[in-house]
Parts: C-alpha cells; sequence; structure tokens
C-alpha cells in the first residue's frame, strides 16, 4: 500500500476592539500541537492549535476543524484510519495563510488492517517479488521523475492517443493471500494531455479476481472489478 495524505484543516476566526483609530490586530501565526505524533490503527491524539497576532498577543484562537483519512470532532480529537502510512495534518486559518503541518504517522499495529500486498516500484525486478504474467523482457519502465512522497520511484505507463491498451504493454498479475475484505489505495498522475479511449469501459488500470477464478483468467470473464 501507499502512504497517503490527510488533511486537516482548522479554520481560524478571532475578535477584537479598541480605538476606532487602530486597525484590528490579525492572526500572524498559526501553531499546532503536538508536531509529530505516532498511532495505531484507529488510536487518538488530540490536537490543539495556539495564535499570535500582529499586535504581539498571543491567545488560543477558535478554531472548527475537518478531516480526511481520518475523523476528527469538533475539540481536535483526531482518530486515525487502518491504513498504515505517513499523514499530513494541516491547520490553516480561513483565507489559506497563515498555517502549520504536523505529522500523524500510523502504524500497522494489532487490531489494524493487515497489509496483503503492495508494491513500492523501486526497480524492475517485479518477478522477484511475486509479479508474473509479465510481459516478454519484463517491465522496465520505472522512473524516478515522478513519485509519491516517501517513495523514490514510480511506474510509467505510455499510452498512444486514443489507445485502449500501453504502448509497450505493461501488464502484469500477483497474488496475495484470500480475504473476505479487500480495501484498494493506489496514487496516479495522468499527463496534461492524457484524454483516454472515450469510452466507459476502457482502458483498464488493473482489476481484481477472486479465487473462483483462474489464475490467468480475462477480466472479461470473470467476475472481477476493473478501475
Amino acid at each position: 500500500m501507499r502512504a497517503h495524505t490527510a488533511l486537516i484543516a482548522a479554520a481560524v476566526g478571532f475578535a477584537c476592539s479598541g480605538s476606532p483609530a487602530q486597525p484590528p490586530a490579525t492572526l500572524a501565526q498559526v501553531i499546532m500541537s503536538p508536531a509529530t505524533a505516532t498511532l495505531a490503527p484507529g488510536g487518538t491524539q488530540q490536537f490543539s492549535v495556539s495564535g499570535t497576532w500582529s499586535d504581539g498577543s498571543v491567545a488560543t484562537p477558535s478554531v472548527s476543524y475537518n478531516a480526511t483519512g481520518g475523523t476528527m470532532t469538533a475539540g481536535g480529537l483526531y482518530a486515525a484510519g487502518t491504513v498504515p502510512g505517513n499523514y499530513r495534518v494541516i491547520a490553516v486559518q480561513q483565507g489559506g495563510n497563515p498555517a502549520d503541518t504536523a505529522t500523524v504517522v500510523t502504524t500497522s499495529g494489532s487490531g489494524g488492517a493487515t497489509i496483503l500486498f503492495q508494491e513500492s516500484f523501486d526497480d524492475a525486478g517485479f518477478a522477484g517479488r511475486g509479479w508474473y504474467d509479465l510481459p516478454g523482457g519484463g517491465i522496465t519502465s520505472v522512473t524516478t521523475l515522478e513519485h509519491i512522497l516517501g517513495s523514490t520511484a514510480s511506474l510509467e505507463v505510455n499510452f498512444d492517443l486514443a489507445g485502449t491498451s500501453p504502448n509497450p504493454r505493461v501488464g502484469g498479475r500477483h497474488l496475495f493471500t484470500e480475504s473476505d475484505a479487500v480495501y484498494l489505495r493506489y496514487w496516479v498522475k495522468y499527463s496534461s494531455n492524457w484524454v483516454g479511449s472515450g469510452r466507459p469501459y476502457h482502458p483498464h488500470e488493473f482489476s481484481f479476481v477472486t479465487s473462483s477464478d483462474s489464475a490467468y483468467v480475462g477480466p472479461a470473464y470473470s467476475g472481477s472489478t476493473r478501475f
């Protein structure tokens, strides 16, 4: 599985009073605490925000929270999801500036999700990592030019304009332990001129097949889920 980024935004409001001739103080800095947290899947962490205003005053601003990759209460209590990885937590005032960032590391602790399979594309040795039904000569289009946070490489796939299959072929299959439920997450970046085939049913990036199918069944002949 890939590490994913969770984004938590804290919208800040404030009130100030004084002489009508004096401009109201503005929020100059947002500081979120703690700066880092390590949680088991489903674990919780209480976050708080302090603020420094342009007149030098320091106070706790009124904030509201929202989150992806986890849940957040109105009081700032973050609950980690079930997917291990490094997550980014951002506190930002309304308008987008200033902001502060913290890191949440979700571990694969007991009681959480079990990683059935993950691929980091570190090199082209796919067969040695259990991939099969690879094209002749294997897959060599691994690049270090683009990759997600925490990784060093990615798989590059090229399609001709309106093509329905990659050129050259980069397909492959990988078995994993049977499970009653599967959660899938992946990262993909399309080029600026990507248009696809213009049809809703292809090209497919990957598919799931079940143990009731053969190890080489085609997606069109199985009850698979295609993406």
